[in-house]
């Protein structure tokens, strides 16, 4: 559960206390860790909203947003390659797909890296939008008399939104209580692991011998905070694939780069 964040643990808290209260009474493992997390939540709702700067939906916001920019950059990347290799395109063609590739995505491994790496290859970008239209003039996209501009554009407007949403937790950060306060969001936030841990273990014990009512009370009980783990993981897994698919490209490309029509 290392991918949860406090405030996931918020929310699963308040749906596991107010609205599984019947099904957390009805078993001993419940009726046992009840009053603990009861406790641990008061002491998380007590902390100053700073301590939340990681909030849910801000994270999901960073989260999406760099979903689309890794998606975009890999678009324009693998558009160019295409242009590059295809042997019945002329010169012109594929000298200016290579060139709005190097100024704007000139490797994969951008795609893997922090937001604020992403972020600040962004600025300024958009200055350069002009000096390459005579390019993308000669790059058309799918859609409605679209080129690759409308790519570029799109992806180039992730990176500076990466930018202006880093800012916004930067100052919230810098508005948060003392490090003693952070420290003590950090402990709450693995304390409540804990809890929940040992609870899902024990009602494991608890119901050993009825498999089919441990589903469903485990379902109940545990599903809300399992939909916050798949999505995590499914994050990082998306991270993965693309740093996956940058190192097949840098090993299998490598030897002819800046080699157009090679």
């Amino acid at each position: 559960m290392q991918m949860i964040l406090l405030s996931d643990l918020r929310l699963v808290l308040a749906d596991l206390l107010e609205h599984k209260e019947t099904s957390l009474s009805n078993t001993h493992a419940g009726r046992l860790y009840a009053p603990r997390l009861h406790e641990v939540r008061e002491a998380i709702e007590a902390l100053p909203a700073p301590a939340f700067v990681e909030s849910r939906s801000h994270s999901e916001v960073l989260a999406q947003t760099d979903a689309e920019h890794d998606a975009l950059g890999a678009a324009i990347w693998h558009y160019a390659e295409a242009v590059r290799l295809h042997p019945g395109l002329a010169d012109e063609i594929r000298e200016s797909a290579q060139r709005v590739r190097a100024t704007f995505i000139p490797e994969l491994s951008l795609l893997k890296r922090s937001y604020a790496t992403e972020a600040a290859h962004a600025m300024g970008k958009r200055d350069r939008m002009a000096e390459h239209q005579p390019d993308f003039d000669l790059l058309p996209v799918p859609g409605d008399h679209e080129t690759l501009r409308t790519w570029v554009d799109a992806f180039v407007a992730c990176g500076e939104s990466l930018d202006s949403l880093l800012r916004a937790r930067a100052k919230q950060e810098a508005s948060a209580s003392s490090g003693r306060t952070r420290g003590l969001a950090a402990r709450l936030r693995m304390e409540a692991m804990g809890l929940l841990k040992r609870m899902r273990v024990s009602l494991g014990d608890e119901l050993a011998r009825q498999p089919e009512t441990l589903a469903a009370v485990d379902a109940e009980l545990f599903g809300y905070l399992d939909q916050l783990l798949d999505a995590r993981r499914s994050s990082t897994r998306r991270r993965a694939d693309i740093e996956a698919d940058a190192a097949a490209m840098a090993s299998n490309d490598g030897p002819r780069a800046g080699a157009i029509g090679a």
